[in-house]
């Protein structure tokens, strides 16, 4: 059994190098790994990989975005399966070892992820703090709950069957992606209850950045809301829309630090959710002046 290995990269040569060998070290069990490593118009080092690089293929593209740099690692994978890794993050040892014990467990599954370990920027584990995305695989809990794709494998056939990642979406597109699969009812979920991705997380983060992510995520709802209702019902994608928009109002208001949200922050916050933003906007005062 082959699973392609897609790592799309662009000027994070030391981070990469930490991705790679994280994928040389798997204990790979029935596993034969085809690595793919897509360079989107790295200036850095990782220019020169394709040199030094004799155990994986490097493509060099001009791909603009991360979803374009993935779609050109799905193009050219041979693999039964296809996993992605960002540069950025890296996986445990023993992942792929869990991963073929739950194919053999479940083999009608087409789409497994797992649970992630939370690393600061230089990669050291932050103890006791991980992201658990939909424990069940159900529809209902993955529609507001999408796993960040440094944790799947998919089989080859289901892009062949929904298409790959949508490329006018910069901040969404594995969001995308997935609600299509969701709405389809034809590709079967499974979910590896452990951590055994390590994702690296920015000691702070952009809230115009934030507020884009929210502004695709809602195209990307918008766009599949009609397949989704018929999928898993009305309730749960209300439902799913508000907590999103609760979470990303918070997370806008949480990107900085001082005394008080800045004033970019609030505008960034009314934008995602107005209504969100006001109900949430004291506590972020309260909880900054106990910090500070």
């Amino acid at each position: 059994m082959m699973i392609s290995v897609v790592i799309p990269t662009r000027n994070r040569y030391r981070m990469l190098m930490q991705a790679i060998d994280s994928v040389r070290q798997q204990q790979i069990g029935p596993f034969e790994i085809e690595l793919i490593v897509v360079n989107d118009g790295s200036t850095d080092e990782t220019a020169t990989l394709s040199e030094s690089f004799s155990d994986g293929v490097v493509l060099n593209v001009r791909a603009g975005s991360c979803a374009a740099a993935r779609n050109a690692g799905i193009g050219a994978a041979t693999g039964e399966w296809v996993a992605f890794l960002d540069d950025d993050d890296a996986w445990l040892p023993e992942k792929l070892l869990r991963f073929a014990a739950a194919i053999e467990g479940r083999p009608s599954a087409r789409f497994l992820y797992s649970s992630a370990q939370v690393a600061d920027h230089q990669l050291r584990m932050v103890p006791g703090k991980t992201w658990v995305w939909g424990v069940s695989g159900r529809p209902q809990e993955l529609i507001h709950s999408i796993p960040a794709p440094s944790t799947w494998m998919v089989r080859r056939d289901v892009f062949t069957e929904f298409g790959t990642f949508d490329t006018t979406l910069r901040r969404a597109e594995e969001r995308d992606f997935m609600l299509r699969c969701l709405k389809s009812k034809a590709v079967e979920f499974l979910a590896v209850d452990a951590p055994l991705t390590v994702y690296r997380v920015r000691a702070a983060a952009d809230p115009q950045l934030m507020a884009d992510s929210w502004r695709d995520t809602r195209t990307a709802l918008r766009r599949h809301r009609l397949g989704l209702v018929r999928a898993v019902g009305i309730v749960p994608c209300v439902g799913a829309e508000l907590r999103l928009r609760a979470w990303f109002t918070r997370a806008v208001l949480e990107t900085e630090t001082g005394s008080r949200p800045s004033v970019r922050q609030v505008g960034c916050a009314f934008s995602a959710s107005p209504v969100h933003a006001l109900l949430a906007l004291p506590g972020a005062v309260i909880a900054r002046r106990r910090r500070g």
